[in-house]
């Protein structure tokens, strides 16, 4: 009886050190950061794009915040398209 309980015991031992020996895949985390800047990235760039475009021509007309808003709103739209492609292309 105690020999099927020390094999038990050594069974378990034996489990638990195989799955502490597995680390964890490092390489989805790090795509997943990589994916997650490159969103950011575009996100600032097409804002600051955008916004900068309707400021200059908003300075060059003199139609106040009218063009700056405009574009703001068109690069909010570009920028979801761009997320909603880069999310089914995965």
């Amino acid at each position: 009886m105690t020999d099927d309980k020390l094999k038990d015991l050594q069974d378990k031992i034996d489990a638990a050190q195989k799955a502490q020996e597995t680390p964890p895949a490092p390489q989805k985390s790090a795509e997943d950061m990589n994916k997650g800047m490159q969103i950011l990235t575009e996100m600032i760039g097409i804002m600051i794009a955008s916004g900068g475009l309707g400021y200059f021509l908003d300075y060059v007309f003199g139609t106040a915040p009218a063009l700056l808003l405009i574009f703001l709103c068109l690069g909010i739209i570009t920028f979801f398209t761009k997320l909603v492609r880069m999310i089914q292309k995965k």
